[in-house]
């Protein structure tokens, strides 16, 4: 296998991919020492116009700014200026400015505030060094030169300035002073000259990303291509003629009819890319075909690179009678694919009348797979916003609906898509359906999602199969009225995992987040969903069957906001194991229970909740459920929230501790004796601890800079404390909990949003070993402690004592005052 190592993504750091794919060298150059890409994703954009004539660059007109008059120290901001070209160019020369220090990155940035489009490495560059961009700069067109630290801190070198300042070939007309483009007349920052690489190349450069030994065929001009023809058709026949394929098809900008589908199977290498990423051709599907472009078929090819072009299914109008209708890149990779920035335009139509089966384009719009178990395949900012046409099938007519992006259990390498976006597919938008037990072989790749997009899609917006991940991905339903249901997030298959995803769903027809009957296991982690008032279905569906494998599924770190369900159950748990930890939901609209819980093993821990409607904030109807450190707010106009115990409660298995309760009622359905106070102490069933321990009521207060809390022991092992925030304490921000004996932190977290009163919860991942701790809270600068000077030390039960006031950060104790806590209860061990 050919080594690449530029474009080649190490195991080792694939799971980093959370912004931009590491190692991938983008056409960067330096006038000096060799560069690496400071940032991935815009540097593998770059076109690839490395060196000119052998004889060297043709420089035109330099433009000179005005030197640095102060160097800015604590600068964070990318910097620079903004240019019009007034002629073409094939690179830019700049010279950093005299006061710079510590940038890490430059960047040359299509339009104002654009994205980058080319990039250099400048963290063994200073001030005074020049360093070279090579990319075709068109006249006419705007671009920006910025420099930065990565977001760290860097010395930023500013000069007044009097705009424009114009050469032959380019006009600088303002200052940039963020990313986002913000402009000035009156400073430019970070550079003090641009100068332009001039000049045609007598002979034409493919993009740099390409093999070394790949032949290289720009349509063009090869003579036995003609590129004003069916291009498909032409580059079908070139590579028919062929013994062995190691080639790459290199197309400039424009538009080219593609009449029939392209089918690529045993090859080394193949290629199909853009000449130009800022003038991607254009291939105009003329009829129905199953793809643009298949991979696999009679072969795999091993290597395949396809990028910077777009696919058109409105280019050409269908027969009489007809549609068209084509997927866009399907099949199978032996061991490395790169596709990206890709895109498909016009809506599919596959339907088809009886005896038209045949005319339709494949079920999957978007769908590579990896043959090698140790393969690869990047999939980036690919870009399907039209879907598919919704037709009601009619009595002679079929109907199969189109899946927009999909990974099946075919595939056995790994598959990554990162800075996706589609919208409006009908069978699904992300169809990540991979299950070891539909694999031919019993084995399945990996497939991960960053970065990624989806909108309005029936069936499933994002679908995860077997230990499939996706992280920093956003789904929108804003547009779901009258269409198939489609569910947002599903999670499908054992092992499927989501970190920090954002659901947006103002207009639905269905429930969001599905976790089914072979979801043996599955997390998230991280979740910002909001639902809007005409949301008539439940928000989180957990279901199982009896072949469920039953494992762990648990949410945590959330925060959830739903404005209406139809009367129906917001978080509906019909299934076992099920936990939500550490998040909020909030409960608006008509009446409905906010979290119904239907069978065992159900936890909410760390919880809060906001009811406004009148409704059940908790419904239970089900034993060995455990409520820790859970306030449930009911502060709705008229009627409390209510906490509703069903028939299927057990208070033999339940476990209550820490949880607080304000305007709330309890509505006993059973016959069992239990009060609001049980679940807040936990003095039932499993209980959770002795309940609160009353350690007086505030007789004083003071302003302190200091951290004040209390000295506590734990007596057996906990999962944590719950604690009140006293009368007269205000200002805090900070709460740490301390081993006693290192004063080392062992918790911390964030109160400042609390008020005198609130109750909160403090748990470390590992709970607390029995053992002397001490808690305290803190400002950035001075607060208000309440104070009780008439303690009585020590307090306590059997699991816990409280025996000094602390003072300090470093644990310092009194046992004449107590300080900042009216109240604390420990939370038992699950």
């Amino acid at each position: 296998m050919r080594e690449n190592t530029d474009d080649r993504l190490d195991a080792s750091t694939r799971r980093g991919l959370l912004r931009g794919a590491a190692g991938i060298a983008g056409g960067l150059f330096l006038s000096g020492p060799a560069a690496t890409s400071v940032r991935g994703s815009p540097s593998a954009n770059t076109p690839a116009a490395s060196s000119a004539a052998s004889a060297g660059p043709t420089y035109g007109d330099p433009v000179t700014l005005p030197e640095d008059e102060q160097a800015q120290t604590g600068q964070s901001n990318e910097s620079g200026v903004r240019f019009t070209a007034t002629a073409d160019m094939v690179g830019l020369e700049v010279t950093l400015s005299s006061e710079v220090d510590g940038l890490t990155a430059a960047f040359l940035k299509a339009g104002a505030g654009g994205e980058p489009v080319d990039e250099v490495d400048l963290s063994n560059r200073g001030a005074g060094d020049t360093v070279t961009f090579e990319y075709d700069v068109r006249a006419g067109r705007t671009y920006e030169v910025t420099a930065d630290a990565g977001g760290g801190e860097y010395v930023r070198g500013r000069s007044s300035a009097d705009y424009p300042y114009a050469g032959d070939e380019l006009e600088v007309t303002a200052g940039v002073y963020t990313g986002g483009g913000s402009d000035t007349s009156n400073y430019r920052y970070n550079v003090s000259e641009l100068r332009p690489i001039l000049g045609s190349r007598d002979d034409r450069e493919a993009p740099e990303y390409l093999p070394d030994d790949a032949h290289v065929v720009w349509v063009d001009e090869e003579p036995s291509i003609d590129a004003d023809g069916d291009l498909s058709a032409e580059i079908a026949s070139y590579l028919e003629a062929r013994t062995t394929v190691n080639h790459a098809f290199v197309v400039p900008g424009g538009s080219y009819d593609w009449g029939q589908p392209l089918t690529v199977g045993d090859a080394d290498y193949f290629g199909l890319v853009g000449a130009d990423p800022d003038d991607r051709p254009v291939f105009g599907i003329t009829r129905s075909m199953n793809a643009l472009l298949t991979l696999g078929v009679g072969g795999v090819p091993d290597e395949v690179d396809c990028r910077d072009f777009v696919g058109d299914l409105d280019a050409h109008p269908a027969d009489a009678g007809e549609t068209n209708d084509a997927g866009f890149i399907v099949g199978t990779i032996g061991s490395r694919g790169r596709f990206e920035d890709l895109e498909l335009v016009g809506k599919r139509q596959r339907w088809y009348h009886e005896g038209q089966e045949s005319g339709r384009g494949n079920r999957f719009a978007f769908r590579i797979h990896v043959a090698d178990t140790s393969g690869e395949a990047l999939v980036r900012r690919l870009r399907m916003l039209d879907g598919e046409l919704d037709t009601a099938a009619g009595p002679d007519e079929n109907q199969e609906y189109s899946i927009g992006v999909a990974v099946d259990p075919g595939n056995n390498g790994t598959v990554i898509y990162e800075d996706c976006h589609i919208a409006n597919w009908i069978d699904n938008g992300y169809y990540f359906y991979r299950d070891r037990d539909q694999a031919d072989n019993g084995t399945i790749g990996d497939a991960y999602i960053y970065d990624s997009r989806s909108e309005n899609c029936s069936g499933c917006d994002l679908r995860l199969g077997e230990n499939d991940e996706a992280h920093g991905c956003e789904i929108v339903l804003d547009d779901m009225a009258g269409r198939i249901p489609g569910t947002a997030l599903w999670l499908h298959d054992a092992g499927a995992s989501v970190e920090d995803v954002t659901i947006h769903a103002t207009e639905t027809n269905f429930h969001l987040v599905r976790f089914n009957s072979k979801t043996d296991a599955a997390t998230i982690d991280g979740l910002d969903l909001y639902v809007g008032p005409n949301h008539e279905h439940e928000v989180f569906k957990c279901t199982e069957r009896s072949y469920t494998d039953h494992g762990d599924i648990v949410v945590e770190n959330f925060d959830v906001e739903v404005h209406g369900t139809g009367g129906t159950d917001a978080v509906d748990i019909d299934r076992d194991l099920v936990t939500f930890r550490n998040g909020s939901f909030e409960f608006h609209g008509s009446s409905y229970t906010g979290v119904s819980i239907g069978d065992d093993g159900t936890t909410l821990e760390n919880v809060d909740i906001t009811a406004t409607n009148g409704g059940d904030a908790i419904g239970i109807d089900s034993g060995n459920v455990e409520l820790t450190g859970t306030t449930v707010d009911g502060h709705g106009d008229g009627a409390p929230a209510g906490l509703r115990l069903e028939d299927g409660f057990d208070p033999d298995t339940t476990t209550a501790a820490g949880n607080a309760f304000s305007n709330v009622e309890l509505r006993n359905d059973t016959g069992h004796d239990v009060s609001l106070e049980d679940f807040e102490e936990g003095t039932f069933g499993g209980g959770a601890g002795d309940g609160w321990i009353d350690l007086g009521t505030d007789d004083a207060a003071d302003s302190t800079t200091n951290e004040n809390g209390i000295h506590f022991h734990a007596e057996e092992d906990l999962a944590g404390i719950r604690l009140r925030l006293s009368g007269n304490s205000a200002g805090v921000r900070t709460c740490r909990l301390y081993d006693a004996s290192s004063t080392s932190v062992v918790a911390e977290r964030d109160v400042s949003s609390l008020e005198a009163g609130d109750a909160f919860t403090v748990a470390p991942d590992g709970g607390l070993e029995a053992d002397s701790y001490y808690v305290t809270l803190d400002a950035d600068g001075s607060w208000t402690r309440g104070r009780f000077e008439s303690p009585s030390y020590p307090y306590g039960n059997d699991t816990l004592t409280v025996k000094h006031g602390v003072y300090t950060g470093g644990g310092s104790t009194t046992e004449d005052v107590r300080y900042a806590f009216s109240e604390v209860a420990p939370i038992l061990e699950s």
